[in-house]
């Protein structure tokens, strides 16, 4: 029963961390990266785009509601 788990043991180890790393890792790491930002900066204009949206129809709204105001003023006058 013992010999079982020393067999296992090298599989155990080597599947857990990397003994060494490769030339690759730095190239990965960095594509994630590069991928994480431009994400990072998609949202990011999403976000403006959603905000300059809900700011023209607040601007609008205002308009709207300065046309109504005045419209009204108007026909209050004697």
């Amino acid at each position: 029963m013992k010999k079982i788990y020393w067999l296992a043991l090298p599989l155990v180890f080597s599947g857990c961390s990397p003994l060494t790393s490769s030339p690759y890792d730095g190239k990965y790491q960095l594509e994630l990266t590069l991928h994480e930002v431009q994400t990072n900066l998609d949202d990011l204009r999403h976000d403006l785009n959603s905000f300059r949206t809900e700011l023209q129809i607040v601007e609008g709204r205002l308009n709207h509601q300065e046309g109504s105001l005045a419209k009204n003023q108007d026909t209050e006058k004697p």
